[in-house]
């Protein structure tokens, strides 16, 4: 039985956990003997200590090797390990250097106190301990949610150190003695410093890569950072992710243009935006520069990291200019109307060349404005798009990159614009791309964004012409469905 008098078990809460451990510790002492490592392990003591009390980390335990603490944010506890590990490497050791490793992770956990002493506990507490033994000598590594985070706050080293900039990695799952499922695993650190290298692994943890995980791995995105092959431009700011990668927005130092750049970190998804690449090539070759069609200026296929460089948004998808507004009801209907009209025009240009987009919804269409100030939309993200007529592609001399029967196949949109028949199993047609933009009317009708069209969906639209126009668009038998995306 637990004495209570000595054990008290507080509220669960979420925390931001950091341990750290020197390396080799126990045949340091070994080799030089007990006084001498007391001697180097004071100043790393004093190193810690004083890092952490400027950065507001608690200290929960002194583990005699190395310490487990807490953040009050991500950015706090990177900025710590960034100055701890430099600050390593700087210092002047009287015999021998020492070095250290660290592990950071965010998760549910408990307080505890026993007899007197705070500690905590949760499987948060344990893998963070198993993730930093997994490090080597000099290297951070993270769980992604402190690793997403951190690449919003953190633009350069706290130290700033001249002439080296920061690196951040994936490294891919391990899979660890004790969990039931893999850990993705993350770096950051200085390039020509920290170790930058995936960990190699051992009996408590195993690397578990699949089939062309390696390709895609390494590189990752940051605020700040240069963009790899374009030189002079910097990442500014996410924008989006998704199951392919992620979007950032990016400057270039001498003009301050902006653009979006489109980073694919999947193996599969490296399909979708090959075929991106030929759908808005063909859309281009055969339609000329739209001004409805979000235009591609550049792209990066060869190597890693791999990525789509095109316009930027300034005003985002129509969801999020549609918030600045003050919510899609807050916007004239006649707008509303227009904007799905002129969303209608691209669809119906891209599928006189035979080219189905496959995922029409708000967050495809990008606004921007043009000479007098009016929003206007452009359609963007052909990544799941397929063609109509495969053999277009041979007449324009253009390549099939990114189109296996594979991908086609198993290609999906978002369930709430895809059409009963597509859902069913049936093959996408023109009518699919119909019916997504008939949902979308819906949406921007009745101003409810993200609402699925459900029975009884009449009701929301009191103007019968808008009601006849969405029932031509949705109708459940795509024979009765307009035979054009524009009624």
């Amino acid at each position: 039985m637990t004495d209570r008098s000595a054990t008290q078990h507080d509220c669960t809460q979420f925390a931001i956990l950091l341990f750290t451990d020197i390396v080799d510790s126990t045949a340091l002492k070994r080799e030089h003997g007990a006084l001498a490592y007391k001697t180097a392990a004071e100043l790393h003591n004093a190193l810690f200590e004083r890092l952490a009390a400027e950065e507001n980390l608690t200290l929960i335990k002194n583990t005699g090797d190395g310490y487990f603490a807490r953040s009050t944010s991500v950015a706090a506890a990177v900025r710590f390990a960034l100055k701890l590990q430099h600050g390593m490497r700087s210092m002047a050791w009287p015999a021998f250097p020492l070095t250290t490793r660290v592990g950071i992770h965010a998760g549910e956990v408990a307080d505890i106190t026993t007899l007197g002493q705070a500690d905590v506990i949760a499987p948060a507490a344990d893998l963070v301990a198993r993730v930093m033994s997994l490090a080597v000598g000099g290297q951070i590594l993270l769980t992604r949610a402190p690793f997403d985070e951190a690449r919003h706050f953190v633009r350069a080293h706290p130290d700033e150190v001249e002439g080296l900039s920061l690196t951040w990695l994936a490294h891919g799952p391990y899979m660890f003695k004790g969990c039931d499922e893999p850990v993705e695993v993350f770096e950051v650190g200085l390039s020509c410093m920290a170790p930058l290298t995936a960990p190699p692994g051992g009996d408590k943890a195993k690397r578990a890569l699949r089939p062309g995980d390696e390709e895609t791995l390494g590189w990752r995105p940051a605020n700040g950072l240069e963009i790899p092959g374009r030189p002079g431009w910097r990442l500014v700011e996410k924008l989006g992710a998704g199951g392919f990668g992620e979007v950032w927005s990016g400057e270039c130092d001498k003009t301050r243009e902006r653009r979006a750049f489109k980073f694919c970190f999947d193996a599969e998804r490296l399909r979708a935006l090959k075929r991106e690449v030929t759908l808005t090539r063909l859309l281009r070759e055969t339609l000329g520069v739209r001004e409805d069609i979000v235009r591609i200026h550049d792209l990066r296929l060869d190597e890693p990291p791999y990525f789509l460089e095109s316009e930027l948004a300034t005003e985002g998808n129509l969801l999020q200019w549609a918030e600045r507004q003050g919510g899609l009801p807050n916007i004239p209907l006649a707008d509303r109307i227009e904007l799905v009209a002129a969303t209608a025009d691209a669809i119906g240009a891209a599928h006189s060349v035979g080219v189905l987009h496959k995922d029409i919804k708000p967050s495809n269409v990008l606004i921007f404005k043009d000479r007098e100030g009016r929003a206007r939309p452009r359609l963007v993200d052909f990544g799941i798009g397929t063609l109509a007529d495969s053999a277009v592609l041979a007449q324009h001399g253009i390549t099939g990159a990114g189109f296996t029967g594979a991908t086609i196949q198993h290609s999906s949109g978002t369930p709430t614009y895809s059409p009963p028949e597509y859902l069913a199993g049936l093959p996408f047609t023109m009518q699919g791309d119909v019916f997504s933009l008939g949902v979308m009317l819906y949406q921007l009708v009745t101003g409810k964004a993200d609402t699925a069209l459900a029975e009884g969906w009449q009701r929301d639209v009191p103007d019968e012409l808008l009601r006849q126009d969405i029932a031509l668009c949705v109708d459940g038998d795509p024979s009765k469905q307009f035979k054009g995306t524009v009624p």
